[in-house]
């Protein structure tokens, strides 16, 4: 389906091995015979950021996305808060999350630390992290933190506002991500 991205456009929205299992799963389970042909999909933080590389390019059977509390850009929403390095949470973050709780029979995509040092600028390096917000045009219901605003609150509502779709609802709240999820 994308075995090769060597459209611009796709590349940017993230040519990798995840987006291109999730769009042919998103394919297979609307062909089952007990799915409408109808699928959606749904997911907090990293799974809300890679709903929307999935929803920009467009799967044919891909009816909605419920992208709850996630960034849309990583160097100002994850990376580099107002050009300032993040340097508390993201190396607990990458230690634990990613070296420690990722499938050791895969390799490492990237060393996400050793990344953002070499790019302590906006350039390609992030843009190619971004996805084309306004690709996207399937109903969303998109949900904002405001007790989250240094990691997900900014990605949620610029998500929101960015997205072509015509059908989209904003939901907030102030609670704990797990408790309202």
């Amino acid at each position: 389906m994308l075995e090769e991205c060597t459209n611009q456009k796709v590349a940017r929205v993230y040519c990798d091995r995840w987006t291109r299992k999730t769009i042919t799963l998103i394919e297979s389970v609307a062909s089952q015979p007990w799915c409408t042909g109808r699928v959606g999909l749904m997911g907090v933080s990293y799974l809300a950021m890679s709903q929307r590389r999935v929803a920009a390019l467009k799967p044919p059977h891909l009816r909605a996305i419920v992208p709850w509390e996630g960034v849309t850009d990583l160097y100002r929403e994850f990376a580099f808060h107002g050009g300032i390095p993040e340097g508390k949470f993201i190396p607990i973050w990458f230690k634990i999350r990613i070296k420690r709780g990722r499938n050791r029979r895969l390799p490492l995509a990237e060393d996400f630390l050793i990344e953002r040092e070499r790019h302590p600028l906006d350039d390609a390096y992030w843009l190619l992290k971004r996805p084309i917000l306004e690709d996207i045009e399937v109903p969303a219901l998109v949900c904002a933190n405001w007790s989250d605003h240094g990691l997900h609150t900014r990605g949620s509502i610029e998500g929101f506002e960015r997205i072509s779709s015509r059908e989209k609802w904003l939901f907030t709240h102030g609670r704990k991500k797990w408790e309202t999820f």
